[in-house]
């Protein structure tokens, strides 16, 4: 996969990611006339199994349940559910992603009645992007199951720009 494709598929992700924080803050419904769905040659899954394709050094907090994954050229997707509390699972990706050689470039939170935080980490030509907290426009994927947070991971990938932890 040539560059620009490349950037221009994290490119989408990223906005993706900023539409969950959108509807994160407005509280919108969900809508599954509007879900973005499979995109073409991507493999989903619904068995409790990460993809072979998910980083394996990737924490994943709270001894979770996988409840969706999706794996295309561009990288994989998994939603994963767990009782371990928000802002348990922030802190524990914050202090598990350097203890497993990532690199974390930024954390936001956005603050509500169910808050939804954003931890960008690369390691290598990967770039991770985890989603703590529910969105009701993320859940329409998955036919509006509840999740705890999901974890995109983007294949051969340019570093991310440094930016503020603040979560």
């Amino acid at each position: 996969m040539g560059t620009e494709r490349t950037i221009r598929a994290i490119r989408v992700m990223l906005l993706g990611l900023a539409c969950a924080a959108f509807a994160a803050c407005t509280n919108s419904p969900a809508d599954p006339d509007r879900s973005p769905g499979p995109v073409e040659g991507e493999l989903v899954s619904t068995a409790d199994a990460l993809p072979p394709e998910f980083p394996q050094d990737h924490p994943r907090p709270g001894s979770p349940t996988v409840l969706y994954s999706a794996v295309s050229q561009v990288g994989s997707v998994v939603y994963f559910s767990t009782s371990m509390p928000h802002d348990e699972i922030v802190r524990a990706l914050l202090e598990q992603l350097p203890a497993d050689g990532w690199t974390v470039f930024g954390c936001r939170t956005v603050p509500g009645e169910e808050p939804v935080s954003f931890i960008v980490a690369s390691k290598g030509r990967r770039v991770a992007s985890s989603v703590v907290g529910f969105s009701a426009e993320q859940a329409a994927r998955i036919n509006g199951a509840r999740y705890s947070y999901l974890v995109s991971v983007a294949n051969d990938a340019p570093e991310p720009i440094e930016q503020d932890i603040s979560c």
